[in-house]
């Protein structure tokens, strides 16, 4: 946890984890750096995500 991003989380400045993002079809998904919220990356750039979590997409390699 980064402390400095922990506070700013407190004035709702989040960013994103680079090492979590994971690709859904839709949009990029990940979670704050500093209080690990969900959020995602759409049309409008990235977000707290509010909705539901989706299932994973199906991985081509199994």
């Amino acid at each position: 946890m980064h402390l400095m991003q922990r506070v700013l989380c407190l004035f709702g400045v989040h960013r994103r984890s680079r090492g979590a993002a994971v690709h859904y079809p839709d949009a990029l998904r990940s979670v704050c750096r500093g209080c690990h919220a969900r959020m995602i990356k759409d049309q409008h750039g990235w977000r707290i995500d509010h909705d539901p979590i989706p299932a994973m997409p199906p991985s081509p390699f199994t």
